[in-house]
């Protein structure tokens, strides 16, 4: 018989990473135990989440999964990452002169260089702008 709150018992053998934790529970996600039996490959229970290695779905955070590691990616957009977006593969911002032409860019000609028809903020150079080119 299981004790009142216990959800299994497995005589609390010292094995957090079975089909029941030694806190008589069913593996589940953030419960702070690796639980493989469900397809964890991480778990910091409520530190998963944004800038954390770990996802809220207990997997480990690679670029393209829609978060983003602190320190290691600048931004992550998940399946949308890719060329003429803000976030490029690989997890890099878009970034005037960076040679991709981002959402707010009207150009991007590699550089971040005036006169070339591209301005230093990637900006169509030409009568009418505003500025003399």
């Amino acid at each position: 018989m299981l004790d009142p709150g216990a959800q299994c018992d497995d005589g609390r053998n010292g094995n957090n990473r079975d089909a029941c934790t030694d806190l008589r529970q069913l593996p589940k996600g953030g419960d702070g135990f690796i639980q493989a039996v469900i397809g964890e490959e991480c778990d910091d229970k409520e530190n998963n989440g944004e800038g954390a290695v770990c996802t809220p779905e207990c997997k480990a955070v690679v670029c393209g999964d829609g978060y983003i590691l602190d320190g290691m990616e600048e931004c992550d957009e998940g399946k949308l990452n890719g060329p003429g977006t803000s976030c490029l593969e690989g997890c890099v911002a878009n970034v005037c002169g960076d040679g991709d032409k981002g959402p707010d860019e009207q150009c991007d000609d590699g550089d971040l260089m005036d006169g070339d028809g591209c301005s230093a903020l990637c900006q169509l150079e030409g009568c009418g702008n505003g500025m003399v080119d």
